[in-house]
């Protein structure tokens, strides 16, 4: 009953998929982590731990995906 009232534009398959992703860091932020990433060799939980002090927004799932992205997932330590 809805569909007929919205008319026929609204029972046509749109994308449900959000306009802007969440977890979308900014450039000086995804360097911030692959840096510490990189100096440190902290795994992802520790990694998580430090930069959520100055980046409080970023959760350990947003630091995955940085990480994967530049293919630091993981890291040999020599």
């Amino acid at each position: 009953m809805k569909q007929r009232r919205r008319g026929s534009d609204a029972c046509q398959d749109r994308s449900s998929r959000p306009l802007k992703l969440a977890w979308k860091a900014s450039e000086e932020e995804r360097a911030i982590v692959y840096q510490l990433r990189r100096s440190t060799g902290f795994d992802r939980d520790d990694l998580t731990f430090v930069v959520r002090h100055f980046l409080p927004h970023l959760k350990r799932d947003n630091i995955w995906r940085i990480l994967k992205d530049k293919g630091l997932k993981t890291i040999a330590i020599a």
